[in-house]
Order: structure tokens, then sequence, then C-alpha cells
């Protein structure tokens, strides 16, 4: 079997990182491939997945319905089921855990903003968005709506 081109997995783990918003580690550096906040992966790039890994999979989405999300939960026979592996497709897991989208990041940090706007004392939002208070109970629906419309939602 001939080996893999040193490329070839430093390119995977580049898409990898770059999906989660950072940059893969040096070769040569301790750690998992690509670390986040959130995350520490390590890349695999094979020139054949294992075989039954993926006939795992593959049962799983021809028995998925529309809407459903189909993974596969590899369990060893005699050890902790907490250890099972579930593997399912880069698309799905970018979907459900990162959002694979610009429009979900945009989106997150819209809702961030609002959150923080929404928490912040009076003087705060007196200085960011003046134009949002009110004398009555409905101040803070006046600071979303507000922040809405800087947004153009």
């Amino acid at each position: 079997m001939t080996k893999q081109h040193k490329r070839t997995w430093q390119r995977h783990e580049q898409r990898v990182a770059k999906a989660l918003g950072t940059q893969r580690k040096q070769s040569g550096e301790p750690g998992a491939d690509v670390v986040t906040a959130l995350w520490s992966l390590e890349c695999k790039s094979w020139r054949q997945l294992p075989a039954r890994v993926v006939a795992a999979l593959q049962q799983a989405e021809r028995s998925a319905i529309a809407g459903q999300t189909a993974a596969a939960v590899l369990h060893q026979v005699g050890a902790r089921h907490d250890t099972d592996l579930v593997v399912l497709r880069w698309r799905d897991f970018a979907d459900l855990l990162i959002g694979n989208h610009e429009d979900d990041r945009r989106l997150a940090e819209r809702v961030a903003a609002i959150a923080e706007l929404a928490n912040a004392d009076r003087a705060l939002v007196e200085v960011l968005a003046p134009d949002t208070l009110t004398d009555g109970a409905d101040e803070q629906e006046a600071l979303h709506s507000h922040l809405c419309g800087l947004w153009g939602e």
C-alpha cells in the first residue's frame, strides 16, 4: 500500500480548523490537531475507512426518514457504554454542533448581542441605544425592536 501524501492530511486538518473558525496546530506540536474552547479534534485521513464502520453508518442512513440525522453508535463488547463511539457525516456534525453556514454564525452573533444588551444596566443602554428607553415596563421589548431594526429584520 502506498503512503498518503503529507499535504493530503494537512489539507484535511485545515478544512476542519477553518469550519471551526480556528487554525490547525503545526506539525510536531503536542495535543489534538484542531482545538477550540469547545472542541479537541484529532483529524485522520485514510485511503479507506473501516468497512464495518461505513456499513453501519450506511445502514442508519437507509433507515432515516426526512428530518432525522443518521448516526452509528459503535460499542466494543465488554467495554463501558459511556465509551461507545458515535459516527456521523461531517455535514450532519457541522449542522448540529458547530453551525455550518455563515448565516448561522451571524445569527449567533446577533442573539449574543441582544442578550448582552438586554441584560445591560440602564446607563449602558442609554449610551448604546438611547432611543430604545421608555418609561414603561416594555423597555426590553423596545430594545429588542431597536436591535432588530439595526440588522434589518
